[in-house]
């Protein structure tokens, strides 16, 4: 049959096979109707337990056989009807973010083969146009690509996401390790995000094969300069072992009387298997200096490193002169345990430092925190 899209160009036309007419119909009735809904999944940076971006889903008609997205491209896959489904998704989930005014980035779903797709010379044009029109920044989209069929012009995806970062894009690889293709599209695209697939996520804390290679995963990212997201996350296990693969824990420290911010302190570089271990640092606004805030709030990220994290040390480390932290760390049970040249870029130049070390169980953990939360 031949049909005239509702979504391209009336003056284009195109022949579709129908394998199911009725459902094929349907497909076209949604689409004319543009009876597509949007939903949003959060994006969590478990760091600082911030949204930070959230991806856009798309829904059929709630009484309809096409309501799941699953049977929705299904359906346009056997209807040839694809490009115009993938088309209005987009329309649909950025006139939803820009109405919703949701704060952070938007993940908006491609497939590989749109990506590369021209129309009029123009790859992507419309897609960028229609975004300034309804005032999204272009900054703030992240195009995920979604494979539904291998992907085998490599050259071609480069050049396509070559024009997209040049329009302000970035990029985003969907269910890495799961698929065709994914790792290779890794290696050939160098994506600002990937997402690692449910798989390996559900039940990571009691599967070390799913351990590893999510380990791998983020040595990968932390070399390509990636972040990585994890999809599927459902138990609390799941979520402690995720949270523990080289994260940090930062915190702000309060004044207990007033709730005023006296500075902050960091738990990082967390590392598990033979080592246990883990570093702090901190600042301290200077109205609040050498009154006891810091001191307190090191004992107390302390403890919690020896009895929540389970850690076996804590390290940290300051330039020869800082004499007040010198004497902060040793007043908290660390010991001065070596000297390093080079060791960290301070304002734009490399510094030694002196280092210190922790070992569990902590001295003095039952002393009152001088009215200082964290």
């Amino acid at each position: 049959m031949t049909v005239h899209s509702p979504i391209l160009p009336p003056n284009v036309s195109y022949l579709r096979p129908a394998p199911d007419e009725q459902l094929g119909q349907h497909l076209l009735d949604i689409i004319a109707r543009r009876q597509l809904s949007s939903l949003f999944q959060p994006i969590v940076d478990m760091k600082t337990g911030q949204i930070i971006a959230y991806e856009g889903l798309i829904r059929g008609p709630s009484d309809s056989p096409l309501h799941s997205p699953l049977n929705l491209f299904k359906a346009a896959r056997s209807n040839n009807l694809t490009r115009e489904v993938e088309y209005l998704c987009r329309r649909a989930v950025l006139e939803r973010f820009a109405e919703l005014k949701l704060p952070g980035k938007l993940f908006l779903n491609v497939s590989p083969e749109s990506l590369v797709l021209k129309q009029d010379g123009s790859r992507g044009g419309e897609t960028l146009g229609y975004i300034h029109q309804i005032g999204i920044n272009p900054a703030n989209v992240i195009i995920e690509l979604t494979e539904n069929q291998p992907t085998y012009d490599y050259e071609l995806m480069r050049e396509a996401v070559l024009h997209y970062r040049k329009m302000g894009f970035q990029i985003a690889i969907d269910d890495l390790g799961e698929g065709f293709s994914s790792l290779r599209l890794w290696s050939e695209l160098r994506p600002e995000y990937v997402k690692v697939d449910m798989h390996f996520i559900q039940g990571i804390n009691a599967d070390p094969v799913k351990l590893q290679f999510v380990r791998s995963i983020q040595e990968i990212a932390d070399k390509s300069n990636t972040l990585v997201i994890a999809e599927g996350i459902e138990k609390q296990a799941e979520l402690l072992v995720l949270r523990d693969l080289g994260v940090a824990y930062p915190f702000f420290v309060f004044r207990s009387a007033d709730q005023a911010l006296t500075g902050g302190i960091t738990l990082s570089n967390v590392r598990r298997g033979v080592a246990q271990m883990g570093s702090i640092g901190y600042w301290c606004g200077r109205p609040y200096a050498r009154q006891g805030h810091t001191l307190s709030a090191v004992r107390a990220v302390c403890d919690f490193a020896f009895r929540s994290l389970g850690l076996h040390r804590v390290e940290a480390a300051c330039i020869p002169d800082n004499g007040p932290s010198r004497r902060l760390l040793g007043q908290a049970g660390f010991a001065e345990e070596g000297y390093a040249r080079a060791y960290l870029k301070i304002n734009g130049a490399w510094r030694d430092h002196v280092l210190f070390g922790l070992v569990s169980p902590i001295g003095g953990t039952d002393r009152p925190d001088q009215g200082v939360s964290v």
